[in-house]
């Protein structure tokens, strides 16, 4: 009983030496492409736009208007305390718990939340997502002044009479 198998085509060798040849050119033309990306990139404009800045334009250059006449910005007047720093502030001011004061080096010190600080110091304060910290500003015999960025809040230091 004999049987017959189909006989494969010969291999041809340079054939597929060809094809992996033309594969691994292929390959190394798009790995310099890249590599060539990363080493020399393109340089950014010199002009980005700033989000934080407050005197910017939002208009769009489209071709009809391509030149737009400069527009010298408002005079600004000296910052003001943002009425939502002011009311961060007063919340966490609020909840701090001064249990006494201190002179230390003849500077004085406040005992807030069982922690020491002084003129200068952050008290942390906040969540943990989104920590924030008061500066505390100066410290006299009789107040405290925090501040948060812009916004200042006197505490007074004094106990109240009995009675009131």
């Amino acid at each position: 009983m004999a049987s017959t198998l189909p006989t494969a085509d010969p291999v041809d060798s340079a054939d597929i030496l060809k094809q992996a040849t033309e594969r691994y050119a292929l390959t190394q033309s798009h790995i310099s492409h890249l590599l060539a990306q990363r080493l020399r990139p393109t340089p950014e404009p010199s002009n980005l736009f700033n989000p934080f800045e407050e005197n910017h334009s939002t208009e769009l250059i489209s071709p009809t208007n391509a030149v737009s006449p400069k527009v010298a910005p408002a005079p600004t007047a000296p910052p003001t305390p943002d009425t939502r720093e002011t009311e961060i502030l007063a919340r966490y001011a609020a909840n701090l718990k001064i249990s006494g004061g201190v002179l230390i080096n003849d500077q004085p010190h406040l005992a807030i939340n069982q922690i020491l600080y002084k003129t200068g110091d952050m008290i942390p304060v906040g969540t943990k997502e989104q920590p924030l910290s008061l500066q505390i500003l100066r410290i006299t015999a009789d107040e405290l002044t925090l501040g948060l960025n812009q916004a200042e809040q006197i505490i007074s230091l004094k106990k109240p009479a009995p009675g009131k």
